[in-house]
């Protein structure tokens, strides 16, 4: 493309002094190639054989210098407009846009500064204001237990009926509930007012307080003493009278059920029992005694497997042991509570056997012992 330039720059050049039209020269030029007489000067030849390429038009060589010439002058125009923009923010320090950017900056930077000491001053308001929320809260509280009809500043503990509840069984319950901060001078307590052979749960919920240090102090009649400061439950409590003491200002729900123990213990071999104490105990069946763990998981010999043949002399009579391992005869026509016969001799009686006695089927010395 350069040479094409250059070329026809030449061309134009050498054409302008002779007398024909280089336009119609190169229309012509597509078709066929172009003799042209005229003397070059130094070439020693006074003609001009030219064939124009296919590729171009006869307008082509016109537009590209025109078109040259346009991007020359609009990329003069942007680098000088470049130089402008560069003198204008490159200035040194005593220009007027670097004066106002360096003041601006400034502005910024202690507007930043402003806003950090903001956000620290801005924490400790905030829970100033959350602890202040937290003291009105308490405080509305208490102006609404003081203006309820049962408040005061002590629990009236002069009813029994509010402080007492009696229990006599198991699957029995009942509740205490205190929605508002009170103070006690007194304890709560759950009475057994019926026979032993039941436990309870209490469970505390809903809990409370005032202040600090506010707590419910737990004691069982037998066992230890459980200080709740929250929400909990104490289980299998099997000692009672079972005493509360709410201590500080406290608001609360003291729920509480009796049950059976036995319920859901397992003796093995043997039955569930509550002893006078209140503690459970297992009575072994038959042959069996306790063990380490206080269940019946020992066997003992069966006494039967010796004395078997002393109860079936008789059609109908068996061999059975009480509780304590021993071995009786269960006769025929014989009142079944009936533990004392040692065999069976066809009649009805429920005495003790006499030595030697004739009605005896069986007389060995040895049977007695």
């Amino acid at each position: 493309m350069r040479f094409i330039c250059l070329f026809l720059t030449a061309f134009l050049a050498v054409a302008a002094g002779f007398d024909f039209d280089p336009r119609e020269f190169l229309i012509s030029a597509q078709s066929s190639p172009q003799v042209i007489d005229f003397d070059v000067a130094g070439s020693g030849s006074d003609t001009l054989d030219y064939t124009l390429p296919p590729s171009l038009d006869a307008n082509s060589a016109t537009d590209l210098l025109a078109n040259a010439n346009a991007l020359s002058a609009k990329t003069e125009a942007l680098l000088e407009q470049i130089d402008q923009l560069r003198n204008h923010f490159y200035n040194d320090s005593t220009g007027p846009d670097f004066s106002k950017i360096a003041n601006l900056t400034d502005r910024l930077t202690v507007v930043q500064e402003s806003l950090t000491s903001a956000a620290g001053k801005l924490g400790p308001i905030r829970q100033r204001q959350n602890d202040n929320s937290i003291a009105l809260n308490k405080i509305n509280l208490v102006l609404t237990c003081l203006a309820g009809s049962e408040c005061s500043a002590g629990f009236n503990c002069s009813n029994a009926a509010t402080t007492t509840r009696n229990v006599s069984g198991p699957r029995q319950s009942g509740q205490w509930i205190f929605q508002s901060f009170k103070e006690f001078d007194c304890d709560l307590q759950i009475v057994n007012t019926g026979k032993s052979g039941f436990w309870a749960n209490l469970t505390l919920s809903n809990f409370n307080f005032n202040g600090t240090g506010g707590s419910l102090l737990v004691t069982p009649g037998s066992g230890s003493a459980t200080n709740l400061t929250e929400d909990d439950t104490i289980s299998d409590i099997s000692g009672f009278p079972v005493t509360v003491q709410p201590i500080g200002q406290v608001e609360f729900t003291l729920s509480y059920v009796t049950y059976d123990p036995c319920g859901d213990y397992d003796c093995g071999n043997g039955t569930c029992f509550v002893k006078s104490d209140n503690t459970l105990g297992c009575k072994c069946h038959g042959c069996y005694g306790l063990d380490t763990n206080g269940t019946c998981g020992i066997k003992y010999d069966d006494p039967c497997k010796t004395y078997e043949s002393y109860c079936t002399a008789v059609e109908g009579g068996k061999c059975e042991t009480d509780d304590s391992c021993n071995y009786y005869c269960a006769c025929p026509g014989v009142d079944s509570s009936c533990t004392t016969n040692k065999w069976c001799d066809g009649t009805s009686s429920c005495q003790a056997p006499k030595k030697f006695n004739a009605v005896q089927p069986q007389k060995k010395w040895w049977y007695w012992f």
